[in-house]
């Protein structure tokens, strides 16, 4: 499936956006974790999931389409 450029730049910036967030709730809860990889992924059934050898967290693309943002970070956060 090909993305579009508009997608790919929208996906780029939730991954930002996504890291920031990241940054910010280690700085909140007092953890000093490595940031992972964010990817976001089409057609993945599970909202998340985290794969420990390659540092990667990986998000649905519908979470985040249709989701508010604050769901988004609760999946984060788990």
């Amino acid at each position: 499936m090909r993305v579009s450029e508009n997608e790919s730049r929208l996906m780029d910036a939730w991954r930002r956006q996504l890291a920031q967030e990241y940054r910010h709730l280690c700085w909140l809860y007092r953890v000093q974790l490595r940031p992972p990889l964010f990817e976001i992924r089409e057609g993945q059934s599970r909202a998340g999931s985290w794969s420990p050898g390659l540092d990667t967290l990986s998000l649905a693309s519908w979470l985040i389409r249709d989701h508010s943002w604050d769901v988004v970070l609760e999946v984060l956060k788990h």
